[in-house]
C-alpha cells in the first residue's frame, strides 16, 4: 500500500544567504491575461516596495519556496516581450524572508546570493538573525581549484595568505594588517598594508608599495611611482621606484640631549662653513649624503662620530651660510 505522503510534493529545502544588501534585487512578479491587440498574457517583474538596506541586509537567510520563473514560459523575461527589462533573462527563484515576512523572486546566481545550509525547516526562525544580534555568514571554502573574483576578496578578521604561491591583483592588494606570500605579491596599481608587506621573492606594483612598518622581499621590491615604509624597505637584490619616501625630514641640527630621529633633513652652515647634526639614525656603517643648495663652486666633507650620535659637515668655503640637505642610508 502506497504511503499517503507520496501524494505531496517534496518540501523545498534550499536556502540562500545574502552577501550584501539586496534591496535592489528582490522582486514581485505579476501576470495579466490576454490583452488586445495580440491577445497574449503579459508579465512584469518589479522591485518589492519599501525595501531598504536595513530590512534587506547582508547576512540574511532566504528560503526557497519552490516556485520559479522561466524565460519563454513566463512572459516579460525575454528580449522583445512586453515589459522586458535588460538583464532579466534568467531563471528566477521565489524565496521567503522569515525575518520580514516578505517573499519575492531573486536571481539565485547573482553575486548577492550564496547557497546556505539546507537542513532546517522553513518555519524555523533564527532568533539571532531575527533580532539583529548576530550576523550570519556563509560556510568556508576548501578547494583544490581556483578562487576567482571580479570584484574584491575581503577579510574582516583574518589574513589573506599564500603559503606557497603568490597574491596578485589586477588593481590593488590591501590589508588592515599584513600582506604576505610564499613567493610574490603583485598588483596592477598598488600594494598597501597598515603593518607589513612581505614576500619570499618579490613585491611589485604598477604605482606604489606602502606599509606603515616594513616592506621586504627575498629578491626585489619595485613600484612605478613610490616605495614607502615608516621603518625599513629591504630586498635581497634590488629596490626600484621613481620615488623613495623616507621618514619625515628633520629640520635643524638636534642636540646631544635631544637628537633628531629622522634619517634625512635640512640644515644650514650659518656663515661658519661647518655644522654638527645629531640624529638617532646614525650608525657606524651609515652612508651619509650631502647636497648643498648653492650654485657656487664648493665641496663638502663629512666626519661621523657614531659613538657620540652626530656627524660634522664641512664646506670648502669658510664663511659658507648655505642651506644643505642630508640623507643617511643604513
Amino acid at each position: 500500500m502506497a504511503s499517503a505522503l507520496n501524494a505531496f510534493a517534496p518540501r523545498p529545502t534550499k536556502e540562500f544567504i545574502t552577501s550584501a544588501p539586496f534591496n535592489t534585487a528582490f522582486y514581485s512578479y505579476t501576470m495579466t491575461g490576454p490583452q488586445p491587440p495580440r491577445y497574449q498574457p503579459t508579465g512584469k517583474l518589479e522591485l518589492l516596495p519599501n525595501l531598504t538596506t536595513a530590512n534587506c541586509p547582508a547576512g540574511r537567510i532566504l528560503r526557497e519556496s519552490g516556485r520559479y520563473l522561466y524565460p519563454g514560459a513566463n512572459p516579460g523575461l525575454q528580449a522583445g516581450e512586453t515589459n522586458y527589462q535588460v538583464g532579466f533573462n534568467h531563471i528566477w527563484t521565489k524565496v521567503y524572508d522569515a525575518v520580514t515576512g516578505l517573499s519575492g523572486y531573486i536571481d539565485a546566481n547573482s553575486k548577492l546570493f550564496a547557497f546556505y545550509s539546507d537542513d532546517r525547516p522553513e518555519e524555523f526562525v533564527d532568533l539571532g538573525e531575527q533580532d539583529g544580534s548576530e550576523s550570519r555568514k556563509g560556510p568556508p571554502i576548501y578547494t583544490d581549484g581556483v578562487v576567482q573574483a571580479t570584484e574584491n576578496i575581503t577579510s574582516t578578521e583574518g589574513n589573506i595568505a599564500a603559503t606557497i604561491g603568490s597574491v596578485s591583483a589586477g588593481t590593488t592588494v590591501t590589508a588592515g594588517t599584513s600582506v604576505s606570500a610564499g613567493t610574490s605579491v603583485s598588483a596592477g596599481t598598488s600594494v598597501a598594508a597598515t603593518t607589513t608587506v612581505s614576500a619570499g621573492t618579490s613585491v611589485s606594483a604598477g604605482t606604489s608599495v606602502a606599509a606603515t612598518t616594513t616592506v621586504s622581499a627575498g629578491t626585489s621590491v619595485s613600484a612605478g611611482t613610490s616605495v614607502a615604509a615608516t621603518t625599513t624597505v629591504t630586498a635581497g637584490t634590488t629596490v626600484t621606484g621613481r620615488k623613495f619616501l623616507v621618514s619625515s625630514p628633520g629640520s635643524g641640527t638636534g642636540s646631544s640631549g635631544s637628537p633628531l630621529t629622522a634619517s634625512a633633513g635640512t640644515a644650514s652652515f650659518n656663515g661658519s662653513g661647518t655644522q654638527k647634526i645629531y640624529t638617532t639614525q646614525l650608525t657606524g656603517s651609515s652612508l651619509i649624503f650631502i647636497t648643498v643648495n648653492n650654485g657656487g663652486a664648493r665641496s663638502t666633507s663629512v666626519v661621523p662620530d657614531a659613538g657620540s650620535g652626530y656627524f660634522d659637515v664641512y664646506s670648502s668655503a669658510n664663511t659658507d651660510a648655505s642651506t644643505f640637505y642630508w640623507l643617511i642610508v643604513n
